[in-house]
């Protein structure tokens, strides 16, 4: 769509304005959109696995944050940490990568964003750590008219050492 914007003695400008404001944002990388999840290292030192997001790893997940939630402004969807439509959050979790076990993918569903903002370990701990290896971690945000994802990893790492039964080693052996 191609016109002539110097003839604008009688032209309502609104018509103007989205074209302008589609292609500043269709070059121009969000600033705002940065993320981070930090250099994260889960240690499983158990001799049982309960490696949950949010409790027994307590890692830095990145905070989604934007102009709604932060003001405030409840509607139907915001009520409380279920599924919901619009504003939510997901956190999505694949791995391990090590070849030691079966990857498995895991994923809080959607949760409604004030909700999550609330008591995020709570719905975090819905992504366990079954192994050890390389997660890949993605965390989405999406409220009602833009979406934003964070990529990122979490390493688990097996820092339990075997043991002999009740602690004790055998006795050296003498020639």
């Amino acid at each position: 769509m191609l016109r002539d914007l110097s003839a604008t003695n009688n032209e309502n400008l609104s018509e103007v304005t989205p074209l302008s404001f589609l292609s500043a944002y269709a070059y121009n990388p969000d600033p705002y959109a940065t993320c981070s999840w930090g250099p994260n290292v889960c240690e499983l030192n158990a001799p049982t696995n309960s490696l949950k997001l949010g409790s027994t790893c307590a890692v830095d997940v990145p905070v989604p944050s934007d102009n709604y939630v932060g003001d405030k402004r409840v509607n139907k969807y915001d009520n409380a940490l279920e599924s919901t439509d619009y504003p939510y959050i997901e956190i999505t979790s694949a791995g391990p990568k090590s070849g030691l076990a079966q990857s498995i993918d895991a994923s809080t569903g959607h949760l409604a964003w004030a909700g999550y903002m609330k008591d995020p370990t709570k719905s975090q701990n819905n992504i366990k750590f079954t192994g050890v290896g390389l997660y890949d971690m993605v965390i989405s945000a999406y409220d009602y008219d833009r979406f934003a994802t964070c990529e990122g990893c979490i390493a688990v790492r097996d820092t339990y050492r075997p043991r002999f039964k009740d602690g004790t080693c055998p006795p050296p052996v003498t020639g």
